[in-house]
């Protein structure tokens, strides 16, 4: 059997369905829009970079506290944190103040800034975080090693990736220059 008499039932079936269409009249019109598309979403999630990135020599660990810090209003910035840490097999707990956790060893004590901006041909205005600066310290307060996130200059969509995105390399910058497994990619 031919091949066209193979595929003659599938086109008398779409020809029935009207206003629908398989195949645009213009294809190279809908490449462009499917390539803008995804740029645009490229753009969007691009994590930033970590910069700053600060080790003293200190003694591997695998778990640690994290301080709250009541004045960052980014809200999600402790579970990204936590989740940060736990894809480098780093144990965390979080704390009010290093009186209530006494027992730690190892502190992150965190800052976030957070701004408000609309996304790419939206007027919405959503907040986002547009930088943060991550420290860890020994119970006695010595500095251990230190990073921050900061936006990647000139790629202004890199503020709408996730807050977790965007702290994963700071956090990954904190911890393997301790000794700790540090995977590449994001988990």
């Amino acid at each position: 059997m031919s091949t066209l008499w193979r595929f003659l039932p599938l086109a008398v079936a779409g020809w029935g369905l009207q206003g629908c269409s398989v195949f645009s009249p213009a294809p190279l019109w809908e490449l462009a829009k499917l390539t803008g598309g995804l740029a645009a979403v490229a753009g969007q999630t691009g994590p930033g970079q970590v910069s700053h990135a600060v080790s003293h020599p200190h003694a591997a660990f695998s778990d640690l506290c994290i301080e709250l810090n009541p004045r960052t209003q980014v809200p999600d910035v402790v579970p990204a944190l936590q989740s940060a840490l736990s894809g480098h097999r780093i144990e965390s707990r979080v704390y009010d103040s290093p009186v209530a956790g006494a027992r730690c060893q190892v502190w992150l004590r965190y800052s976030a800034q957070l701004q408000w901006g609309s996304r790419w041909l939206s007027d919405e205005q959503r907040p986002y975080m547009s930088a943060a600066a991550l420290t860890l310290q020994s119970a006695s307060g010595q500095v251990l090693a230190s990073s921050r996130y900061e936006p990647v200059a000139g790629q202004s969509d890199s503020q709408w990736a996730s807050t977790h995105d965007k702290l994963y390399a700071a956090v990954g910058a904190l911890v393997s220059r301790a000794g700790q497994s540090s995977p590449n990619a994001l988990p």
